[in-house]
């Protein structure tokens, strides 16, 4: 089945989303969420926290964390796709994160 993209695909293309971005990542280089479980990895996705569905001031202004692919790719399927809340992860001290 092929994947559709969102109409509001086009804001990840403009100017002022790569500066957002880039930003972000200097700001934020590591993955946020594999911070809280001790892991140290490099953040390559920056994620909108609150889903904008399209709304181009809450894409340009909504709080935005960096997160490593698998993170954001994890947090994705589960939530925004199929409505299901993540899965905890589990941090070294063996609580939910």
């Amino acid at each position: 089945m092929k994947k559709t993209k969102p109409p509001w695909q086009w804001m990840y293309n403009s100017l002022q989303w790569r500066v957002l971005r880039l930003d972000q990542l200097k700001k934020h280089p590591l993955c946020q969420k594999c911070l809280k479980a001790g892991i140290v990895r490099s953040a390559k996705v920056v994620h909108h926290v609150e889903p904008h569905k399209g709304d181009w001031l809450k894409f340009n202004k909504s709080p935005l964390e960096s997160l490593c692919k698998e993170c954001h790719d994890q947090h994705t399927a589960s939530v925004e796709r199929s409505g299901k809340p993540v899965k905890p992860r589990i941090g070294l001290d063996g609580w939910p994160i």
